[in-house]
């Protein structure tokens, strides 16, 4: 499966993918103790028998804290919610091929605003995945 994925980028046998989480703001981490989309990620490389991604939990951050998603009803609200809250490294990701993964995806609106911030840091590609819709 993981393979697929890759192969879906037709990149050289050389380039490795980052594996990027949907991070969390420091305070909800404090408060819940783990990041599930962090988990999910590295249970992703643990069976990359390929060696084809590269796990990197530093180079997008949550630069605000936002209220729960889930409290917002409307999409627009999320989006809203959601504007500039995320910032990437331009130097770990330019041209790099991502791909951003979070646990679960009901609008959009997280994954949407975190690939933004990847592309203006001049990552080459964005792809999301998220476990749950």
């Amino acid at each position: 499966m993981f393979a697929d994925l890759a192969e879906g980028l037709l990149l050289s046998a050389q380039e490795k993918i980052l594996l990027i989480p949907i991070p969390l703001h420091s305070k909800r981490l404090r408060e819940r103790g783990f990041n599930q989309s962090e988990l999910l990620v590295q249970e992703i490389a643990r069976n990359d028998t390929s060696s084809i991604f590269e796990v990197s939990t530093q180079s997008l951050k949550r630069i605000r804290p936002t209220p729960s998603q889930a409290k917002k009803e409307h999409r627009n609200e999320r989006l809203k919610n959601l504007r500039g809250v995320f910032s990437a490294d331009p130097e770990a990701v330019r041209g790099k091929d991502i791909i951003l993964v979070d646990d679960v995806s009901t609008t959009g609106a997280t994954m949407s605003e975190a690939r933004k911030s990847l592309l203006a840091a001049k990552a080459r590609s964005v792809l999301c995945y998220a476990v749950a819709h």
